[in-house]
């Protein structure tokens, strides 16, 4: 929808560069209507108040896009749109006159960084008086409005979301919100451009307070305290006190003091006066474990705010390594969802990373109920194309960053396929069709003697990133060549091209991918297969072979090479523990469980030397850390990917294969000699998929929750049941 299908006449205005975040101030006279709604958005963030109460209970609105154009990235014609609210504004009204105020705050749109701004900060919106069910009066926002300077103010020329907020309340008397009278000698606002965008209204879920937690005081240093969480997450703090309050919030803690590494930045700095004692950032979250308040206050509760995501899952069995990685992927998949985007940290970079999304999408759609979050951001992917080349950039919504172009652009099709996949929808799948085919032609232009070796950008262009440290010096992506992952990434993309296509009906172009692929796939033997060690990857004319994974990459493609899958057996059988990045950990731990090796998979999973989950676990980390020992992040979801593997194998949840929408299932857990207790669920656009068992020397039990309408069978070696909707009870 254009501007005047959503807002009427109504115009952006804000204060125009002479605040840093304004409050923007009308009133209107209520005559007792059955029901008042406003239409708004305002940019970057914004926090509506009537008559001096806030009305909203969502925090950082609008949801993030890519909202207008800008000169940026150069030469690209990129897709756009912004997400405007539609409130119900009645029961905040009095008779008579009644006052609006906004709070403009700090966030994507105005920039930061490299992160190019789109404009100045504004608001649009549009009041609709209901009676008998039609619009009987309108109000616009215009240039007839006032504005004021708030309690937020500039400092170190932090002016994005990121990093942190500082407030002043020593001269703000929150009475102006509601005392219109007072406005008179306020200037008025000034008239902003509309924006060159469309309009959707989303039902994607809002960042919400969670819950609350009540923190630990770890240290009273006398001018300072620490405090404990108790769980790295993502939320608002609320401080209470006098005079000046610094706070700065860790991940980590040393020598009972946060640990500065893990700070990244953030911080929130709050002066109290003029009968307010009590504080909280407006137009940030802080991502940590540890706060520390430095000054005469203290810190009161910790809200935990993120995407309201409902979690639809539950995992449990006999190894505490296992059950650690279910909780802690979980959190660490929600303390990553804001503003509509799966970001790849909350402290720092925030972005909407495509190579971390893609990665752990399928993971997160096992486990929560995030099927409207993905829908938009699958819109986000695609707005984030090039139509000129069929570029799809690295982060989505877009904003420079590093990348890679099989890795992370192929999310175009992977995202929309696993949404398919999962809640048995084709419809974002069917949209972005035309849209993969023009990205598979765009790889082909990056491809030199068949293989991806074109970086676009000039930016940072990583293969498996945040491999485990060899002590050889790497490549950005780990000792695997960056153009074996790409390549990877791109015979992957035609694979999976071809079987939509075949869905779709296009058998045609099915055909034409399908043999592409088997092209590609001896162009990537030819290029990294050693033929003295019999494995991929390994310096030419050597016995090795096999580093990070590149083995079960090339299995993946479908290039079993004299036994191929033998050697990855007995590589990380003898080996013991990953030696994988972001994209081979799960690969790599698929590939095992798909081969009957969940034995070997299993012992990859739960090892502690030299690094591994379990060496996560013992160190008291409650999210997925960035690298597998120390790094910068201790909040990154990409490699807790193969998560789904214990409901997909442990729990043998599974699609029988050539079906989507779980409407035929197979129940085929696999036997790990050291697990003899599992149980948990997944929620599907059927209902309820259960599994648990018990095993003992003579027998296993299971207990088996089918939906109806669905075709299921357990298997047990060489044994099939049929299961009937509702608990089945099996005893083999």
């Amino acid at each position: 929808m254009k501007h005047g299908s959503v807002f009427g006449k109504a115009n952006y205005v804000g204060s125009g560069d002479d605040s840093l975040c304004p409050f923007i101030l009308d009133s209107f006279t209520y005559g007792g209507e059955e029901r008042v709604e406003i239409t708004i958005i305002g940019f970057s963030f914004f926090k509506l108040f009537i008559n001096g109460k806030p009305v909203q209970e969502e925090y950082f609105l609008p949801l993030y896009s890519d909202y207008e154009p800008r000169d940026f990235p150069k030469g690209e014609i990129l897709g756009h749109r912004a997400y405007p609210e539609k409130i119900d504004i009645t029961k905040f009204l009095k008779d008579g006159r009644n006052t609006l105020a906004v709070l403009l705050g700090n966030g994507w749109y105005n920039g930061s960084g490299h992160q190019k701004a789109y404009g100045v900060k504004k608001v649009c919106f549009r009041i609709d008086f209901i009676s008998g069910g039609k619009v009987v009066r309108e109000v616009f926002s215009d240039d007839e409005a006032k504005w004021c300077d708030s309690f937020l103010y500039k400092s170190d020329n932090h002016t994005s979301i990121k990093w942190g907020e500082e407030q002043d309340y020593r001269n703000f008397d929150f009475n102006i919100l509601s005392d219109s009278e007072s406005w008179e000698n306020l200037p008025n606002v000034v008239i902003e451009k509309n924006l060159d965008t469309e309009y959707y209204f989303s039902d994607c879920p809002r960042d919400k307070k969670i819950k609350t937690l009540i923190p630990t005081l770890v240290k009273d240093g006398g001018v300072y305290k620490v405090y404990d969480l108790g769980i790295n997450t993502t939320g608002i703090p609320v401080i209470k006190g006098a005079g000046e309050a610094n706070c700065l919030f860790s991940e980590s803690l040393r020598d009972n003091d946060i640990d500065e590494k893990y700070i990244h930045g953030q911080y929130f700095i709050v002066r109290f006066g003029n009968g307010t004692d009590t504080a909280s950032p407006y137009f940030t979250w802080l991502a940590c474990r540890y706060v520390k308040v430095v000054g005469n206050a203290e810190l009161v509760r910790f809200d935990v705010v993120h995407s309201d995501v409902k979690v639809t899952s539950d995992f449990k069995c006999d190894d505490d390594t296992l059950n650690w990685l279910y909780k802690a992927f979980l959190n660490t998949l929600l303390t990553n969802y804001h503003t509509g985007v799966p970001s790849d940290c909350p402290q720092f970079e925030r972005r909407g990373y495509t190579g971390d999304g893609q990665l752990a999408c399928r993971a997160a759609m096992y486990m929560t109920d995030s099927e409207k979050f993905y829908r938009k951001w699958i819109a986000d992917i695609s707005d984030c194309q090039d139509e000129i080349t069929g570029r799809v950039q690295y982060t989505a919504p877009y904003t420079r960053s590093g990348g890679a172009s099989g890795g992370f652009s192929s999310a175009i099709i992977k995202v929309p396929y696993q949404f398919w996949k999962f809640y048995g929808d084709d419809g974002p799948m069917r949209a972005l069709y035309p849209k993969m085919l023009k990205y598979l032609d765009y790889m082909e232009s990056l491809s030199v003697g068949g293989l991806v070796v074109v970086n676009p950008l000039d930016v940072l262009f990583i293969g498996d990133w945040c491999g485990p440290d060899t002590g050889i010096v790497k490549s950005p992506g780990g000792l695997l060549p960056t153009a074996f992952v790409n390549t990877y990434f791109y015979i992957k993309s035609l694979k999976r091209v071809s079987e939509i296509a075949e869905y779709l009906g296009f058998s045609g172009d099915a055909e034409k991918m399908t043999e592409k692929a088997k092209r590609k796939g001896d162009i990537f033997t030819a290029a990294y297969f050693n033929h003295v060690a019999g494995m991929y990857f390994g310096t030419a004319g050597s016995f090795f072979g096999g580093e990070q994974g590149a083995d079960a990459f090339a299995f993946d493609l479908g290039l079993d090479i004299d036994g191929l899958i033998e050697k990855v057996i007995k590589r990380y059988s003898d080996l013991g523990y990953f030696d994988t990045g972001i994209f081979g950990t799960e690969v790599l731990t698929r590939l095992l469980f798909e081969s009957g090796n969940g034995e070997i998979a299993y012992r990859l999973m739960t090892a502690k030397e030299p690094h591994g989950i379990s060496e996560w676990r013992e160190r008291g980390l409650t999210t997925i850390p960035e690298y597998w020992r120390e790094g910068r992040s201790l909040n990154h979801p990409m490699k807790g990917a193969l998560t789904v593997c214990l409901f997909e194998y442990i729990l043998g949840i599974r699609q029988r294969e050539g079906t989507a929408g779980f409407e035929d299932i197979i129940i085929s857990p696999c036997r790990i000699s050291e697990l003899n207790n599992a149980e948990g669920y997944i929620t599907t656009v059927k209902g309820k998929i259960a599994v648990k068992y018990v095993r003992t020397a003579d027998k296993t039990v299971y207990t088996v929750t089918v939906p109806s309408d669905v075709k299921a069978e357990l298997w047990e070696g060489d044994k099939v049941f049929t299961l009937k909707a509702g608990e089945n009870v099996i005893v083999i």
